[in-house]
């Protein structure tokens, strides 16, 4: 269903459909309530088509005027400094305590998040993690510093106390009382409430650990199942956050992709070693590749055996003997006697015919 079809939302609001519902939003540099009126800065309108593209993390959306407008992509909202749209921390952001699950913890991406369950746990992250239960008669047969402890939920079995939760095999304290007096631990942020307390949690990049403080996210090797960074780019974790660099040899914005820079000639002159100047640009000679950063032979990628060499044939490298060896290009080359090779061969000999 399409509730965006009967235009919900408020003057010049621009509304976009999702699974089951629907939000309106004010474009770009408009303000107010997207749900009543959006009202333009004094500014002008940013219109976008397929070749008129929008600012960075905006997306076009055609209003109710059946005018294309810049939104902030879902996962994204306009910040009132900056006029930018930037990614909103679901995981402290909530209008409620977590979009988690009951026991799960929750992990910032550019864009949205994701909810998982602790160590010792099992479940649907985005509903309820359940622990695993490991049944006791004493605190002696509890793994790490949990207790045995017995409930009406779960019975005789290893937990924690409150106001204590578990990770795993250790009971830690996930919410600790902060205030500007009383500040939170190191990579720890306070949450204050309107009675000027409230509550450490882990801000974007950082995950709880089993000891009750906040460990730096590398999101280039523990998020393996998102394309964090685009084509040509790599990955380079940073503390709480991460950035895409173009490799040597390209430019571009890492987190979208990067292109070959493009050195522009008028003859060969102006080109380096091993290029040459075609259609107004420097590129390979033949048979020189392009690796990403320089033109290499293609004999650099072949590994050749010992007395053995690389050259090209029909343009394809492969490894031969060096003059005065032979054998095996690619394992092993070995010198050929001269002064014995051409003699007759000795039919009494070890070479001789049987």
């Amino acid at each position: 269903l399409d509730e965006c079809a009967n235009n919900p939302c408020g003057k010049l609001a621009v509304c976009r459909n999702t699974p089951g519902s629907f939000e309106c939003l004010c474009p770009h540099d408009y303000r107010g309530d997207p749900y009543i009126e959006c009202l333009l800065e004094g500014k002008d309108r940013i219109e976008c088509s397929n070749d008129l593209s929008c600012p960075s993390n905006e997306e076009c959306i055609s209003s109710s005027q059946n005018i294309n407008q810049c939104v902030c992509q879902r996962g994204y909202v306009r910040d009132t400094v900056t006029e930018s749209c930037r990614d909103v921390n679901e995981c402290s952001e909530s209008k409620k305590s977590s979009p988690c699950g009951t026991n799960a913890f929750c992990m910032n991406i550019d864009g949205g998040y994701t909810c998982h369950c602790p160590d010792g746990f099992t479940g649907n992250a985005y509903s309820m993690c359940y622990p695993d239960i490991i049944e006791c008669n004493d605190d002696k047969q509890c793994p790490g510093n949990t207790a045995c402890i017995n409930d009406i939920q779960y019975g005789v079995h290893c937990g924690c106390k409150d106001p204590y939760v578990r990770e795993g095999d250790y009971c830690i304290m996930t919410s600790r009382n902060c205030s500007d007096a009383n500040p939170c631990p190191q990579n720890q942020e306070c949450m204050l409430t309107s009675s000027g307390f409230g509550f450490c949690i882990c801000p974007k990049g950082f995950t709880l650990e089993a000891n009750g403080f906040c460990r730096d996210i590398n999101e280039c090797t523990e998020m393996q199942e998102f394309n964090l960074c685009g084509s040509n780019s790599e990955c380079i974790n940073l503390p709480g956050s991460y950035e895409c660099l173009c490799r040597a040899g390209y430019t571009g914005i890492g987190k979208v992709g990067c292109d070959r820079i493009v050195q522009h000639c008028r003859s060969n002159v102006d080109c380096g070693q091993n290029y040459h100047c075609r259609n107004g640009s420097c590129q390979c000679s033949p048979p020189f590749i392009f690796d990403g950063q320089s033109c290499r032979h293609p004999c650099d990628w072949i590994q050749c055996g010992q007395n053995a060499e690389c050259i090209l044939e029909d343009k394809e490298p492969r490894c031969q003997c060096k003059p005065g060896c032979t054998g095996n290009p690619n394992e092993v080359c070995h010198d050929i006697n001269e002064c014995t090779s051409m003699l007759p061969l000795d039919p009494n000999g070890p070479c001789g015919a049987n």
